[in-house]
């Protein structure tokens, strides 16, 4: 998913599939110049809406510890901690389920 201002992509991001009725948010990103401008729950808040859409109940996600933004938005959006799922075992995880 792309948002797009004028033209110019703004943020960007998209959830692949990780496990029946699980996917796995991928590639979150906001422009630098647009962070801290509600873009980030925008694009976060939709990509949950598509992930539900297309049948998925759980959503995990894996930020970086240097990410404090990352993980206060994601805290913010009700993603609850969980345990490093991937390759890197310093990643912060977060889960959140898309039916409640």
């Amino acid at each position: 998913m792309v948002l797009l201002d004028r033209g110019e992509t703004v943020a960007a991001g998209g959830y692949r599939y990780l496990a029946e009725g699980v996917c796995e948010l991928k590639r979150m990103w906001t422009r630098p110049d647009r962070r801290r401008s509600g873009l980030g729950r925008r694009l976060l808040t939709a990509l949950e809406s598509e992930a539900r859409s297309a049948g998925y109940r759980r959503l995990l996600l894996e930020t970086g510890p240097a990410q404090p933004e990352a993980v206060g938005l994601y805290t913010a959006g009700g993603y609850e901690p969980v345990a490093p799922y991937g390759r890197y075992p310093t990643a912060l995880a977060f889960a959140k389920d898309l039916l409640g």
